[in-house]
């Protein structure tokens, strides 16, 4: 019967070998939840809620309206403009990301205003409610549903990239910018020419970017150059830097580089927890998990320019641009084309 004794050592070395892996594995588990300042009783509590949450959605499609504000140290302003208006759409069955802008200086008739000033109109008439009319526009206009809205200021896009370890980003034009605005310079005083602003550079090719230098590259617009000083090249640049941030963000997720998801969750706690729960980001990452198993998401951008003109001056005393078609029927069409929308 010695074999009966070989084995049932055998089983028992097993079963406390699994034991011993089981303790180690747990220990690890629990020092991974501490880097985050979680606990493994919390994090089950946080997936129990969050498999209860559906993901809202149109079309298949979770819709984020990102706006960034123009809000610079030195300039002060209860209601800043919004600098940037990103329509961001996350296909729930594919995890691909379409995002298109619209130019902030897009004259809304219904308001006889930009639409960038369309987030300081909300707040004004109700803080509770700062995005009414922007959502209001995208429903009417384009028919689109927005989800969640996020606004992100420059210091946040730097520390975003940061977070990455900064971007890759492939310059197609040479440009320089001699008017590009001093950072901690108090404008309402200050009125000295040199002090005010500062020249920037770039050249064509691929440069590796900090946040600060993204940031100056995104939000340059006083080029002398013909196609860099205009805002359709602004646009596109914001483009060329959040495509550089996806491959970044790709890359750094692949190797489970802890020290950026560290980073980038203290960053969502201490930015946006108030906008989207745990639970509900928890809740669309297990919604996609079992619709696109791969885990890769690819992102497409789409440039809209061709349905905006610049109209006489005189118009509206003001430099302002206005959709080709007053119906925005051409631009809808374009919007829900690119977004495989079936009427």
């Amino acid at each position: 019967m010695k074999w009966i004794s070989v084995i049932g050592k055998t089983v028992g070395y097993f079963c406390l070998g699994i034991g011993v892996l089981s303790l180690v594995a747990f220990f690890l588990f629990s020092r991974f939840l501490s880097r985050f300042d979680l606990h493994f009783s919390e994090l089950v509590a946080i997936y129990q809620s969050a498999k209860e949450l559906s993901v809202p959605q149109q079309n298949g499609r979770w819709n984020v309206l990102l706006l960034g504000v123009d809000t610079v140290e030195g300039k002060s302003q209860d209601f800043p403009l919004t600098d940037t208006i990103l329509f961001l759409s996350l296909h729930l069955d594919t995890g691909e990301i379409d995002a298109f802008s619209i130019p902030r200086d897009l004259w809304i008739v219904e308001y006889k205003t930009k639409i960038n000033a369309l987030y300081s109109y909300g707040n004004q008439k109700d803080p509770l409610k700062p995005f009414v009319y922007l959502e209001q526009f995208f429903d009417e206009k384009l028919d689109l549903r927005i989800h969640h809205v996020f606004v992100v200021d420059i210091r946040l896009v730097e520390e975003i990239i940061d977070a990455f370890g900064g971007v890759y980003v492939q310059v197609p034009r040479s440009f320089v910018d001699e008017l590009y605005p001093r950072s901690g310079v108090d404008v309402a005083v200050e009125t000295n020419p040199s002090v005010l602003y500062e020249t920037v550079s770039f050249v064509q090719g691929v440069e590796h970017m900090n946040g600060e230098r993204a940031v100056t590259y995104m939000r340059s617009r006083h080029s002398k150059d013909v196609v860099e000083g205009t805002d359709e090249a602004r646009s596109y640049r914001q483009r060329l830097v959040l495509i550089g941030l996806k491959e970044r963000m790709i890359e750094k997720f692949r190797l489970l580089d802890l020290d950026v998801l560290v980073n980038l969750y203290q960053l969502y706690l201490h930015r946006f927890e108030s906008e989207l729960s745990r639970e509900e980001i928890l809740a669309l990452l297990i919604h996609l998990r079992r619709a696109h198993p791969s885990g890769f998401i690819d992102f497409k951008s789409h440039d809209l320019s061709a349905y905006f003109v610049n109209p006489p001056l005189r118009k509206y005393n003001q430099w302002v641009y206005e959709v080709k078609d007053p119906s925005f029927q051409e631009l809808r069409l374009s919007v829900q084309d690119f977004l495989d929308v079936k009427e």
